[in-house]
């Protein structure tokens, strides 16, 4: 099992063991029926990972809340450095970029902890865009570099978990993503830590 599926399974099991009483609406601030949105983003150095989300959320009456997510996540990964093979007089360094579009819905399970607002979630989406960038670059020792490159597009579905914490308008998010596609578990993926506005 990945780290993925593990952390997955550990925030589903909070939300399923939370109890009723934190979802009062008692606890929560009067929030009406108008819908609440929120844009978040991130940025992880030195790869300049990047990641954004907008999300619309709608509250019922018994305080779980509904959440419509795009998320735009772009990770960057050093696979390898590998050493020149015997009698070559060059270095291959490889790179992979992933870019990722999840489209989905998200259970949100908001209780209040004075002065803070805390929700839970778990989600379920598509994943209309989620291409791989493979760049392969040659550095011979006193000669021109050669770029290889290579693009692969995976379509798949994901399942999510994350932990929103809110103070007034101000919010700070982490999620876990798991895809899958029609192989089976995909590996190497985004677990965005972002920040943002909700209003």
């Amino acid at each position: 099992m990945t780290t993925s599926l593990i952390c997955s399974a550990v925030c589903f099991s909070l939300l399923l063991s939370m109890p009723a009483g934190a979802q009062s609406t008692e606890t929560l601030d009067h929030l009406g029926s108008r819908p609440r949105m929120q844009v978040a983003a991130g940025v992880v150095s030195p790869a300049a990972n990047q990641y954004g989300n907008f999300a619309m959320q709608f509250h019922g009456r018994d305080g779980m809340a509904l959440r419509v997510d795009v998320w735009v996540l772009r990770t960057i990964e050093e696979l390898q450095l590998q050493p020149a093979p015997v009698g070559a007089q060059f270095e291959r360094k490889v790179t992979q970029t992933q870019l990722s579009l999840p489209i989905g819905v998200s259970f949100v399970f908001p209780f209040a902890a004075a002065p803070l607002r805390v929700e839970p979630s778990g989600g379920i989406g598509l994943l209309p865009l989620n291409r791989y960038d493979v760049k392969e670059v040659d550095s011979p020792s006193g000669g021109t570099e050669t770029v290889h490159t290579q693009t692969t597009t995976r379509p798949a579905w994901y399942l999510s978990a994350g932990l929103t914490v809110r103070w007034r308008h101000v919010i700070a998010q982490q999620h876990v993503f798991q895809y899958f596609d029609g192989s089976g578990v995909l590996e190497r993926l985004p677990h965005p830590t972002m920040i943002g506005l909700m209003w």
